[in-house]
């Protein structure tokens, strides 16, 4: 399926109509659920709202409200991502997260610390910088 182009009814219908052999990964399944949606505003203003979100508890509440607006701009909202060696991890959890897990965009509200293993500290948080939407981060230590 080709997420590139944006889905119509009858892209989900073809998603629908697919051999039963064929298993949907959760990405394929979200994006597949989303339907055009009537809005009573101008679309271009929906677009607008979707992609210039002004804090992040909104665009949480618009996210949990409709489906659209994380499908035009996916932003996961975390409160903090740590950088210690060679690994990250985030919200202060153990556990490592792996950044070219996702295709989403990062939007950091609280703490950012790295801490490199090694001194080249450009070449070890350059995967974050394509994936950074914005940071409101109050606490930061390079």
């Amino acid at each position: 399926m080709d997420l590139s182009k944006p889905l119509t009814s009858r892209s989900i219908h073809k998603l629908e109509d697919q051999d039963d052999n064929v298993i949907l990964s959760k990405y394929d399944k979200f994006y597949a659920s989303a339907q055009r949606q009537s809005f009573s505003m101008p679309d271009s203003v929906m677009f607008y709202m979707a992609k210039n979100p002004k804090t992040a508890e909104l665009y949480q509440k618009v996210v949990q409200t409709c489906k659209y607006f994380f499908v035009k701009n996916s932003i996961l909202v975390i409160s903090s991502l740590f950088y210690y060696g060679e690994k990250w991890s985030i919200g202060g959890s153990r556990v490592v997260y792996d950044l070219a897990d996702t295709t989403s965009k990062f939007w950091i509200t609280e703490k950012f610390y790295a801490i490199p293993a090694n001194a080249d500290v450009q070449n070890s948080l350059s995967p974050l910088i394509p994936k950074l939407f914005r940071s409101d981060a109050k606490a930061v230590m390079i």
